[in-house]
């Protein structure tokens, strides 16, 4: 694996076309809007669809989906147990010792790839013997998304639905039920974020590690239809790819976010109506063409 020594900053354009981008289960599921009335997407929200996606893609995951479990583990904890190496290392007696949460992060992080990303707080339930009967550990990630916020307000709509089927004998003459289904007719989300390289080099995440994730940010929304996301509701139209050549990167982070812009009419309900322009900074050029999808800037090494 070849350490990953330079920052990388990421900006995802997505466009939700009658759908529910994100819900919010603590207000009817209405999809999420911010006092201002523009809409957002949480950043753990992306994280899901980016595990889904690590996972079709082959990469061992901490954190699965219930429906989406392949290893068969019913829990956190039995899928931490279910690696020898980490099982290992949390069977010995002494959960005291100086190095005992370092080699545990080491093989956490060696097996778990969201983990080596996105970082965790592992909660350890220590068995008997043990001398700590209860710890966790705190791993920090080198991968950072902010939440994806609507460069519009957004209106919400509420339709209303009907199911006409008898969920139960006993229930005679109350076949029709209302229901709800709010989505959201149009709009286009924007989301950033970085990998750092002090952080990727605490947890072994690598430049190949983030070859993947980049493929995983391509493909967040395959296969992730549901009856409130039908497929090609959600449709990511442009991945910015921003390579420095520092650990720290040539400019701050705000400019390098700033030099995305999207652009579409009042009133567009297409995808196509909508575009993205970049323009690069001082010392870092285009290496992939402004109609590709992703779109990989990168710093010259001449500068």
């Amino acid at each position: 694996m070849t350490a990953l020594k330079n920052r990388i900053d990421f900006t995802a354009v997505t466009v939700v076309k009658n759908a529910n981008p994100n819900g919010d289960p603590l207000n009817r599921g209405l999809p999420r809007v911010d006092e201002t009335g523009h809409g957002f997407i949480t950043d753990v929200a992306y994280k899901r669809k980016i595990r889904n996606a690590l996972q079709d893609l082959g990469a061992h995951i901490y954190v699965q989906a219930k429906e989406r479990t392949d290893d068969n583990y019913p829990d956190l904890l039995s899928r931490l147990k279910g690696d020898p190496d980490i099982n290992k290392i949390f069977q010995e007696k002494d959960h005291t010792k100086q190095d005992y949460k370092e080699r545990m992060v080491r093989a956490i992080c060696a097996k778990f790839f969201d983990v080596r990303a996105f970082g965790a707080v592992i909660a350890l339930k220590a068995g008997s013997g043990n001398k700590s009967a209860n710890d966790s550990i705190g791993i920090r990630g080198p991968v950072t998304i902010q939440m994806g916020t609507s460069l519009g307000t957004i209106y919400p709509n509420d339709v209303q639905i009907t199911k006409s089927v008898i969920s139960d004998i006993k229930m005679k003459g109350h076949q029709d039920t209302m229901g709800h289904k709010p989505i959201v007719n149009f709009g286009v989300y924007v989301t950033n974020g970085s990998i750092l390289p002090n952080l990727a080099e605490q947890t072994g995440f690598s430049q190949e590690d983030a070859q993947l994730f980049q493929k995983a940010l391509l493909n967040m929304f395959v296969n992730d239809a549901s009856a409130a996301r039908p497929d090609g509701s959600m449709n990511l139209i442009k991945l910015v790819w921003t390579e420095h050549q520092s650990a720290n990167g040539r400019y701050p982070k705000y400019e390098i976010d700033d030099t995305v812009h999207v652009v579409y009419p009042q009133g567009a309900r297409q995808v196509s109506e909508v575009s993205v322009q970049v323009d690069p900074l001082p010392g870092f050029e285009k290496e992939t063409d402004d109609a590709a999808v992703l779109q990989v800037v990168k710093e010259r090494m001449d500068d």
